[in-house]
């Protein structure tokens, strides 16, 4: 998951911290925008105007964006709806760990300034192409607009894509920045906004909703039955026979849903319905949009938290909560996690999961907090390395192996199991009588490790798994020594000589030494 929301939540981890202290992301609509003073006017029935003062926006530059990063020219990347620039951005972030709004207008308004990318940047069929076509996938590409309902229609089109085998994997992502005051004058004129440009989700205060910056992607693939979807209705019929419908689907009873993610317009009438809607299939605890709102309950799950409600003071009377069997939201819990684990998944993840970049940045730690004041510390710099690093290895000869070596690495790495399996049949097609493997794997009194005829070439398979294990990883050897049978390693690192040849050289040499191959 990856996202940029409003408040600084440039991340799942931030959106959670947002959710779970209580904080709003509300403030007055910047003038970086549009200038609101001249579209406001505070009669709701005046048409033209909007009477909203505020909203939730990005904080950061929404005009910033890396066009060499994505392959793009500079005049594509300029007409590029940013949107579409952030949903790359947070897609590429989503694939790293695993509902548009256009500008169109804007730019239409005056057509002799018209960009020539303008369509590619902005056209509603372009859109999840530009994904597809940076990150080559093949798979069906869609643009779909359901209103409010959007990233949780596209979820369920790409849980079906996955269920029918369509694809193994799919990106779900949506997208709104708020960039003139057009949406906000239609709102006004249909009195569907929030004057104060804040949303009270069955509260009593409830008079609309607000309108807010947002960009969030999702990779999802065929391991877990989804168990919830929220799709809202205008019915409350059609909403509970959907709820319904899809605890069906998944063999879920409503009844040990301890969380739902509701939709919380904040309007007077989607509150009620929503309210008794869901009071009327869940016996439940808590409250909000989209991917937003699932990527908040993942975090809760994660966390074992229910985040605060922000914004409830009194509920809606008109809700009739009391009869619906809906709680105050709980306070914040704390989940215990230990440190240590952390802080290898976290080395883990930076150095086995993340892309390898031109500039990097190398620092140690012995804790989570101190690895999260370290990359904080406003010296830390980053290094461009110029060329691919020169690798050089010394290969060892007799006298260093021992009865467990690479033990661990036939279990982890297939690479490296896969070429003591190849050596293993080597050495046998030219007369060993014993396993390769099966020696590998005795214990400390049953090994036979130090037997000349069995360390040479045991010894040397070891360093041609580890070659190969290399060669895996794109690590290549610029240059190579050795002392004794790590000559062989080395050769055969070098490219002198085939597996077979490294291994039919030590072999040779072990049955020699041992009186039992003669020339």
């Amino acid at each position: 998951m990856a996202c940029r929301f409003p408040g600084g939540a440039s991340s799942p981890e931030r959106l959670w911290d947002l959710c779970a202290n209580g904080q709003s992301a509300w403030s007055p609509i910047p003038e970086s925008r549009f200038h609101a003073e001249s579209w406001y006017h505070p009669d709701k029935e005046h048409l033209g105007t909007s009477y909203v003062k505020g909203a939730h926006f990005l904080a950061e530059d929404i005009s910033r964006f890396d066009a060499a990063f994505f392959n793009l020219t500079a005049d594509a990347a300029s007409t590029m709806d940013p949107e579409v620039r952030l949903q790359l951005e947070t897609v590429y972030e989503a694939l790293e760990s695993t509902c548009f709004r256009h500008n169109h207008d804007s730019l239409l308004r005056d057509p002799d300034t018209l960009a020539r990318s303008f369509l590619t940047g902005n056209g509603a069929a372009m859109i999840a192409n530009r994904i597809s076509r940076f990150f080559d996938l093949r798979a069906p590409s869609l643009m779909v607009d359901t209103g409010c309902s959007t990233t949780l229609t596209l979820l369920h089109l790409a849980c079906q894509s996955l269920r029918a085998g369509e694809s193994d994997m799919a990106i779900v992502g949506g997208s709104n920045i708020l960039l003139n005051p057009d949406m906000f004058i239609a709102g006004s004129n249909l009195s569907l906004l929030s004057a104060q440009g804040r949303c009270f989700a069955f509260d009593a205060r409830a008079t609309g909703y607000a309108r807010g910056n947002g960009i969030a992607s999702m990779i999802i693939k065929p391991l877990i039955a989804q168990s919830e979807m929220e799709i809202p209705f205008v019915l409350q019929e059609a909403q509970e026979v959907l709820m319904r419908e899809c605890y069906e689907m998944a063999g879920l009873d409503p009844r040990d849903t301890g969380f739902v993610e509701a939709h919380g317009t904040g309007t007077q009438a989607g509150d009620i319905i929503e309210a008794h809607s869901i009071g009327r299939v869940f016996v439940l605890r808590r409250s909000t949009d989209g991917l937003a709102g699932v990527i908040k309950a993942v975090m809760a799950m994660e966390k074992q938290a229910i985040p605060p409600h922000l914004n409830f003071e009194s509920p809606n009377e008109n809700g009739a909560f009391d009869a619906l069997n809906l709680e105050d939201p709980p306070q914040v819990g704390e989940s215990e996690e230990n440190e240590e684990e952390l802080l290898d998944q976290l080395a883990f993840t930076l150095g086995q999961r993340r892309t390898r970049f031109p500039c990097t940045i190398a620092w140690s730690g012995s804790s989570i907090t101190e690895a999260y004041a370290t990359l904080d510390a406003p010296g830390l710099t980053t290094q461009r390395s110029m060329r691919v690093p020169r690798v050089g290895m010394v290969f060892t000869g007799q006298g260093a192996q021992w009865f467990a070596m690479g033990r661990e690495l036939l279990d982890a790495y297939p690479v490296f199991c896969d070429t003591i399996h190849e050596a293993d049949a080597c050495l046998k097609s030219m007369g060993a009588m014993w396993s390769a493997l099966e020696e590998l794997q005795r214990n400390a009194e049953e090994s036979r490790l130090n037997q000349v005829a069995y360390s040479l070439p045991l010894s040397v398979a070891i360093q041609l798994a580890l070659v190969d294990l290399l060669r895996s990883w794109g690590v290549y050897l610029a240059g190579v020594t050795a002392h004794s049978s790590g000559e062989v390693g080395a050769a055969y690192a070098a490219g002198a000589i085939t597996l077979k040849g490294a291994l039919a050289i030590v072999y040779i040499r072990g049955e020699t030494w041992c009186g039992r191959w003669s020339f």
